[in-house]
């Protein structure tokens, strides 16, 4: 999550645009500050104008690393303010310099420090600088400064709240189910040490901390755990604005664990007889995955996702893949209905390979453009990101529900269609 909702595009070889770093050339007695609003800037207009430029988001990705290496050539980088090096490393980052990036904040890091409430301040400071540069080793030094905060005492909780957020929500953006544990658990027991003022300030990582923590046990096979966590949650965050109902969001997901699942309705299907327009989730154990040609962590699952069902078709398995349109397939955009379908048939069916049945649902009209906008499928299934993925008994109830992808989850998820396949079906009434 990731669960996350946003497109995925591919890194690919070209030629940066002459104008590609006009946007800063002419500045002078530039900050890193300044030149991260230029990459900004940047940024945004050459993605409203895709339109007439024709621009693929791996050439505005470069174009913004160009826009940073410029304007780092108009920075006294030297006398830089000890204040200015967390914005100085991540223009680096931009830049794709990653070595100086490291060695920016470590002379942040490495600056004389007074009180225990600055330490924690350039701690937090820092934790998500190193997580943007997305290395092991940056991420590790990240790990370590969160556990240099938890040595800290308890009157810098909230600075330990902050760290271990940023912490939480990097590994739910990729799945990794045992760190989200770690750090939810954490900010968890920190929460009722802060008073309410500063609880609704760190509102987000600790309402995170909840649905987080929900969601790996429900990728455990722990659906009554979540509930269980989810409806304590509630009472313990009444202070917070939005809480109980974020809470009881996710809540009502794994509450659908052990009742009977919705069929899947599509006006468009692949790998089915002619003519069919839905499917009954009965009389096989099925397994249905919510994704998206745009969903990099759907990729992730799809090897996966294919073993499980090769190795537990034969034995009375099927697996029903879910997405919609959404009016672009990479970088084509303005598609029409039958040319995205045709895209979808190839991406899923073709290139991934996947023994699936594919449902491909309209594009939703009120969230025209929006990437993960439900359809009637997703609201039955309570899905809020993808890849979502629900297995379902041979009688049509649900008996799991898994969010994102872990590395544990094809174990996880063979684990429990074994015990499903295993179970003798229940006669009929």
């Amino acid at each position: 999550m990731t669960r996350s909702l946003l497109r995925t595009v591919p890194v690919l070889a070209f030629a940066i645009p002459s104008f590609a770093s006009l946007a800063i050339a002419q500045t002078t007695s530039a900050t890193p500050a300044s030149c991260l609003r230029a990459v900004t800037t940047y940024e945004r207009e050459q993605l409203n104008a895709r339109a007439t430029t024709g621009m693929t988001y791996a050439q505005i990705t470069a174009g913004k690393s160009a826009t940073a290496r410029t304007c780092l050539g108009t920075i006294a980088v030297a006398s830089t303010a000890e204040a200015e090096l967390p914005d100085l490393a991540r223009l680096y980052t931009v830049a794709a310099d990653t070595t100086t990036a490291v060695a920016t904040i470590q002379r942040y890091l490495a600056l004389p420090i007074g009180t225990e409430s600055q330490r924690a301040e350039r701690y937090t400071t820092a934790i998500p600088v190193l997580l943007g540069m997305r290395t092991d080793m940056a991420l590790a030094r990240a790990e370590a400064l969160a556990t240099g905060l938890d040595s800290l005492s308890s009157a810098v909780n909230v600075s330990k709240v902050a760290g271990h957020g940023v912490l939480l929500g990097y590994y739910r953006a990729y799945d990794v189910d045992d760190q989200m544990d770690r750090h939810a658990t954490r900010i968890i027991a920190l929460a009722p040490s802060l008073d309410s003022a500063r609880r609704i300030g760190l509102a987000r990582p600790i309402i995170l901390a909840y649905t987080a923590l929900a969601e790996v046990y429900g990728d455990r096979a722990q659906a009554p755990r979540a509930i269980e966590l989810l409806t304590r949650g509630e009472r313990d965050l009444a202070d917070l604005p939005d809480a109980a109902a974020r809470l009881a969001e996710v809540r009502t997901r794994y509450a659908l664990v052990g009742t009977a699942a919705a069929p899947i309705i599509a006006p468009h299907w692949f790998n089915v007889p002619a003519n069919t327009t839905q499917y009954m989730p009965t009389g096989r154990v099925t397994m249905i995955q919510f994704a998206a040609h745009w969903c990099g962590p759907c990729r992730k699952s799809y090897p996966a996702i294919a073993r499980l069902q090769n190795k537990y078709g034969p034995q009375g398995m099927t697996t029903v893949f879910v997405t919609s349109l959404y009016g672009f397939f990479k970088d084509r955009q303005h598609l029409t209905p039958e040319q995205e379908l045709d895209a979808d048939r190839k991406y899923f069916l073709e290139e991934h390979e996947l023994p699936v049945q594919l449902a491909v649902t309209p594009a939703q009209e009120a969230d025209a453009g929006q990437p993960g906008a439900p359809d009637a499928n997703a609201a039955a299934y309570r899905v809020s990101g993808i890849p979502q993925m629900v297995l379902i008994d041979r009688e049509g109830k649900i008996r799991m529900i898994v969010v994102g992808w872990d590395p544990a989850s094809e174990a996880r998820l063979a684990a429990v269609i074994e015990t499903l396949l295993g179970a003798p079906a229940k006669p009929a009434d």
